[in-house]
C-alpha cells in the first residue's frame, strides 16, 4: 500500500472506529509484521483494537489482567523516546525468554517478536501501538523501525482526533437529551462525570459531581446505592439499564428516579468517552400517563406493571394476587419493588403517582407547554 493510502486509512480510522484493524493490518504491512494491537490503557481495563491474526488469545490474556506483567511500556516510558521501540531495546534476551507474555501469549501463538510506542492523549490515558512478526521472522530491522517512525507523528494526531471526537460527542448526547427535557449527564470508562446538561446542574445540590468528578447523591442511602451499581457496572455485571430511586426533600424537591444506561456500542469503540447516560427524571403531579409509560420510565417489569395497574384500579393485595395467580405474599414483594423503583414510601404516595404522573419539561403532543 503506498504511504499516501496508509494515510488515508489512519485518519479515517480517527472517525470511523471500524477502520482500526484494517488500519493496523495496513502499518504492519510496512514493517514487515504480522499482527498487532492498538490499546488504550487507562484507570479501568485496557481497551484495544487488534488484527485477526493477533486477536486469538489476546482478548482472554487481557481480560485475565495479565498484561500487568509486562514491563517494557515502564521501560519505554522511562527512556522518554518519541518513536517506536523494539523489544530488544527495551529488553535482553534472556529477559524476553522468560516474560510471561512472550511465553503465554506470543510464543504459543506463533509470535516472537515485538515493536511499539507509546502516545499520550489530553484525556489523560496512553495509546500504546504494538505490532508483533512470527518466530522465524527475526527481530525487527532498523530501517523498518525507521519507516515506523515515519508513522508515529500522524498516529498521534489521528489519535487526538479520534479522542476529542469522543468528547465533542459525549458533550452532543447531553444536550440531545436537555432538548427533550431530560436531566441528563455522561460518564466515562472510570464512571468521572463528562458532560452535563443544563437540566442536570439544576438539580444541584441533590445531584451533582463531587471529588475526581465523581458522580454523587446529597441523599446518603441513595449515593451507597449509587457506588454499588457503578461498580457492578464497571465490572460489566449484568450491564442492562439500572434505575435508582431518589426520596423527595422535605419542604421541597421531588422524588428522583436515576436511569444509569450502558453505551453499547461504546464497548466496541478504542477511543470512546462515554461508557454510562445517567438520566435523572423529577417525579411530580400533572396530567396522568398511561402505566406502559410508567413501566418504561421507572423500569418496571411485567409482573411490577401489573401491580401498579391493579392499585390504579383500587385493587387490593389479595385481589391483585387472585387476578395474577399468584401469593398474597408475592404481590407485596412486588409492590415494594415498584416503591422503590418509583422512588415513593408509601403505597397512597405510589397511587396517587400512578393517578397522576408527569415529567416537567415534556408535554404531550398537540399541547403547548406551559409558560
Amino acid at each position: 500500500m503506498h504511504i499516501s493510502e496508509l494515510l488515508d486509512l489512519v485518519y479515517e480510522a480517527a472517525v470511523i472506529p471500524e477502520y482500526w484493524s484494517a488500519a493496523l493490518d495496513a502499518i504492519a504491512a510496512t514493517a514487515n509484521a504480522h499482527g498487532g494491537a492498538i490499546m488504550m490503557a487507562s484507570r479501568d481495563a485496557p481497551r484495544f483494537v487488534t488484527t485477526r491474526s493477533y486477536e486469538l488469545g489476546f482478548e482472554d490474556y487481557i481480560r485475565a489482567g495479565k498484561l500487568e506483567r509486562n514491563i517494557r511500556p515502564q521501560r519505554a516510558m522511562a527512556l522518554k523516546h518519541h518513536g517506536f521501540l523494539a523489544d530488544l531495546d527495551l529488553c535482553t534476551q534472556e529477559e524476553l525468554d522468560r516474560d510471561p507474555i512472550y511465553q503465554e501469549f506470543l510464543q504459543p501463538n506463533g509470535f516472537g517478536w515485538t515493536v511499539g510506542t507509546l502516545i499520550p492523549v489530553p484525556t489523560g490515558d496512553l495509546i500504546v501501538f504494538e505490532l508483533a512478526r512470527r518466530v522465524q521472522r527475526g527481530p525487527f530491522e532498523r530501517d523498518h523501525i525507521a519507516r515506523l517512525d515515519l508513522l508515529r507523528p500522524h498516529l498521534a494526531r489521528a489519535a487526538l482526533l479520534a479522542a476529542r471526537l469522543g468528547l465533542s460527542a459525549v458533550r452532543s448526547a447531553a444536550d440531545a437529551l436537555g432538548a427533550v427535557g431530560l436531566p441528563a449527564a455522561i460518564l466515562g470508562s472510570s464512571h468521572q462525570v463528562l458532560a452535563t446538561n443544563s437540566l442536570f446542574e439544576a438539580l444541584s445540590p441533590r445531584v451533582g459531581t463531587a471529588v475526581r468528578d465523581r458522580l454523587h447523591f446529597a441523599d446518603p442511602a441513595a449515593d451507597r446505592l449509587l457506588r454499588r451499581e457503578l461498580q457492578l457496572a464497571l465490572e460489566n455485571i449484568d450491564a442492562g439499564i439500572r434505575s435508582l430511586p431518589i426520596p423527595a426533600v422535605e419542604g421541597g424537591g421531588p422524588p428522583l428516579v436515576v436511569h444509569l444506561l450502558p453505551v453499547r456500542r461504546a464497548a466496541n469503540d478504542l477511543f470512546s468517552r462515554g461508557r454510562l447516560i445517567v438520566v435523572v427524571t423529577p417525579v411530580v403531579v400533572g396530567e396522568a400517563l398511561q402505566v406502559e409509560v410508567i413501566q418504561g420510565l421507572f423500569d418496571l417489569t411485567a409482573a411490577e406493571a401489573r401491580v401498579a395497574r391493579g392499585l390504579l384500579k383500587g385493587d387490593t393485595a389479595s385481589e391483585i394476587a387472585e387476578k395474577s395467580v399468584v401469593s398474597v405474599h408475592t404481590v407485596r414483594t412486588q409492590i415494594k419493588a415498584v416503591l422503590a423503583k418509583t422512588g415513593m414510601e408509601r403505597q397512597v404516595d405510589l397511587v396517587a403517582l400512578l393517578a397522576g404522573a408527569s415529567l416537567p419539561g415534556l408535554t404531550r403532543p398537540g399541547r403547548p407547554r406551559a409558560r
